[in-house]
């Protein structure tokens, strides 16, 4: 028998693994989408929380400046801080427009990137101008500044590691192209303090994100056994009830016809006590298999009601095209070749189905009597066969 859950994405990644932090191709673009509900507002408070930092600093520039003795010398790198302050605030500000405005997300992306690496870098330059004016600085802030881009705001991790590492590149940067040797192994300590930080904030990000990809797919196999069967995979009834519901009054709005067949397992019992239960529930598979080939369309679905009992909707079909697809499930089944050595039908496995067409007026109850009336006719008339409730030609 095969695995349970063997029909669920979701539990086919989780034999995987999450160790890469991706998904298979369908599950990782779900997961993106459930990774940027409310993102540009996290993304928007993030960039109003750079603006306000941003601010106390540049502020504050003004009072350090006051204890040089005679700041004339120092003009050049006074202005060039002055300078840095407005660049970086143009960048945060631009940052916030564009994710105001973007229609894309993923694009938006691409603001807060550079908004980070401003203010990491733009940090760093002040703090290199500081230290060539003599004046006292905080190279804790350049450790904050490592810290906050790992901030979880709903980024996956690679992007928050790829910030990173280009700040820590820039900062190496510096201190290579930093003359003033004294500087230069300030700045050389300075940078590896950062390495360390970013290892240490790395991991707790890498973890993280394993833990939020880890209850996603839990959270969604979770949602996906509510309303599937666990042993093949189809729709259960609970979601069979919905979509008739719903498929019903699609179908009398737009004027469409909608098909119903009920299909049962001939001499299931039979095949179980003959075969043993491992090998019926194979069987159950294959018949599923059999039906979700036929439910390929949206609106098309196909159910297991319960034991051998199973269940096809079929949205915009006309009656001889109904005709077709009842005798093809009938025969698609039997193609199977499945051996039944206690059937008194035939030495294969069979199907039974009754498939009745959606009346104007009517509700899902009565559709539902009408096929499965149709699926006993079917049986009464020596199974292997269809019973179809056809509008005269």
């Amino acid at each position: 028998m095969d695995e349970p859950h063997a029909h669920s994405l979701y539990s086919e990644q989780l034999k995987l693994g999450l160790g890469r932090l991706s998904f298979l191709p369908p599950l990782e673009q779900e997961y993106r989408r459930y990774c940027t509900q409310g993102i540009r507002w996290r993304f928007i408070s993030t960039t109003l929380l750079a603006l306000l930092i941003w601010s106390v600093f540049w502020l504050t520039d003004g009072w350090r400046q006051q204890s040089l003795p005679d700041p004339a010398p120092f003009q050049a790198l006074i202005d060039r801080v002055q300078q840095l302050r407005a660049g970086v605030m143009l960048v945060l500000l631009l940052a916030l427009a564009v994710l105001s405005l973007a229609r894309d997300i993923e694009r938006a992306l691409w603001a807060v990137f550079l908004m980070g690496l401003a203010m990491a870098d733009g940090a760093a330059l002040a703090l290199l101008c500081y230290q060539r004016m003599g004046l006292p600085s905080e190279s804790s802030v350049l450790v904050l500044a490592m810290v906050t881009q790992f901030m979880p705001v709903g980024a996956r991790f690679r992007w928050h590691l790829a910030l990173a590492l280009s700040f820590l590149g820039s900062v190496l940067l510096m201190a290579v192209l930093t003359p003033e040797p004294p500087l230069r192994d300030a700045l050389l300590r300075i940078w590896l303090v950062l390495l360390l930080t970013l290892l240490a904030c790395a991991f707790g990000a890498y973890w993280r994100e394993y833990l939020r990809r880890e209850q996603f797919l839990h959270r969604g196999l979770a949602q996906w056994l509510a309303l599937h069967d666990e042993l093949t995979g189809l729709s259960n009834r609970r979601l069979f009830k919905q979509h008739l519901h719903k498929v019903m009054a699609q179908a009398a709005r737009d004027e469409r016809p909608l098909a119903l067949l009920l299909i049962d397992v001939d001499h299931f019992k039979r095949y179980n006590d003959c075969m043993g239960h491992d090998a019926g529930d194979r069987a159950l598979q294959r018949v599923a298999a059999v039906l979700a080939r036929m439910a390929q369309r949206p609106l098309d679905l196909a159910a297991r009601m319960g034991g051998e009992e199973m269940a096809l909707l079929l949205y915009d079909i006309r009656p001889e095209q109904l005709d077709e697809h009842a005798q093809a499930v009938v025969a698609a089944m039997a193609a199977e070749s499945l051996p039944h050595p206690d059937s008194p039908t035939a030495p294969v496995l069979t199907l039974s189905l009754g498939a009745a067409l959606m009346r104007p007026g009517e509700g899902p109850e009565r559709l539902y009597q009408r096929a499965d009336a149709l699926l006993y006719q079917a049986k009464n008339a020596g199974r292997n066969h269809a019973c179809l409730d056809l509008p005269p030609s």
